[in-house]
């Protein structure tokens, strides 16, 4: 796989959902690093704070401040939980705006590291930073699917790197790859 293609693959205009009056937005940024032996993807895992999202793996990212725009804040959150500046980002694109099942609308981005950075988690966000093999991702090792809900709802999850990813981040890596196979 190449970010040529992945690149390829992102919609040309992304969807995005008004959130309405007083609902909360958010930002990610899925960041590849093709500066390894293999393309990888970063994660975090989340301190413990006692909020809904603690100790969950996800992407760097999370709400947005007052007159910022979606893609300034996942840049920003990326620079603040992970300590990767925005000017060793560039970013490729986005997937469409998914609502949370907390209401929140998520702005996902996807972006390649510039030149080699070693993430440092910001401790009091991060409990941990850490990549994983995109081909380990698309070749779904450690891979299960499970159905929830009523509606029968897919949720996706890998267990990789001691690390379990899934929720609405396992669903933006299951959309990428997807999207990826299809092009």
């Amino acid at each position: 796989m190449s970010l040529a293609r992945l690149q390829a693959g992102l919609p040309r205009a992304r969807r995005q959902h008004e959130a309405q009056a007083g609902a909360r937005r958010a930002a990610v940024l899925a960041l590849f690093d093709p500066h390894h032996e293999g393309l990888r993807l970063w994660f975090i895992r989340r301190a413990e704070l006692g909020d809904d999202h603690s100790g969950q793996v996800a992407f760097p990212g999370g709400h947005l401040n007052p007159g910022e725009s979606p893609e300034e804040a996942a840049l920003r959150e990326c620079a603040e939980e992970i300590g990767v500046p925005s000017d060793a980002i560039e970013l490729l694109g986005g997937l469409n705006d998914v609502k949370s099942i907390f209401g929140t609308v998520v702005s996902p981005f996807v972006g390649k590291l510039l030149t080699p950075v070693e993430p440092v988690a910001d401790q009091r966000e991060v409990a941990r930073v850490f990549s994983v093999s995109w081909e380990d991702l698309t070749e779904r090792r450690g891979y299960r699917r499970e159905t929830w809900g009523e509606r029968n709802y897919p949720m996706h999850f890998w267990q990789l790197e001691g690390e379990t990813i899934w929720g609405l981040t396992g669903f933006f890596v299951n959309t990428l790859i997807e999207m990826e196979k299809n092009v």
